[in-house]
């Protein structure tokens, strides 16, 4: 019986996944001279694990800057535990999220994407109309809106707001 898909990207395969989807774009990360435009911030569905109160939640807005000349994960914006800072806000602390193989690839698709000037294909686009009236995440709560200063959904793709 074979081995599951890997359900958490590590390190050591994050390389082989830029690899593989660069080479489909025809894309090399030795001739990418640019170092900020080689810098592209995407988001996925990641999972957030509380280490304190060991609460556990997914986010479709789980942001990362990912770094195609070096090919690896520049950043990982965090967010804070709803459950945490509900109880005592000074004392919630920021958690990275981890991303399944699946996705991260999809990320990386969508930054190489972004990068050669195309359209990243969308496989399923799903019902939109429930994201036009309610927010993804509660913004005090992420890092990339600045723990609630903007809304990271609504900056524009390029854009990274640092606090």
């Amino acid at each position: 019986m074979a081995n599951p898909p890997a359900r958490i990207v590590d390190p050591a395969n994050l390389q082989a996944l830029f690899y593989k989807i660069m080479e489909r774009y025809q894309v090399k990360a030795n001739e990418i001279k640019n170092l900020k435009v080689a810098l592209v911030d995407v988001h996925g569905h990641g999972l957030f694990d509380c280490f304190k109160c060991y609460h556990s939640w997914y986010s479709h807005y789980s942001w990362v800057q990912l770094d195609l000349k070096e090919m690896k994960v520049n950043y990982r914006w965090k967010m804070k535990c709803q459950k945490c800072y509900r109880g005592h806000p000074a004392a919630a602390v920021g958690i990275k999220p981890t991303f399944g193989v699946e996705e991260m690839e999809k990320m990386i698709e969508n930054a190489v994407c972004r990068y050669k000037g195309v359209e990243f294909p969308k496989k399923n686009p799903g019902n939109r109309r429930r994201h036009e009236f309610v927010p993804p995440h509660f913004s005090e709560l992420c890092e990339k809106c600045g723990w609630g200063q903007v809304q990271c959904w609504t900056l524009p793709p390029y854009s990274s707001f640092k606090a």
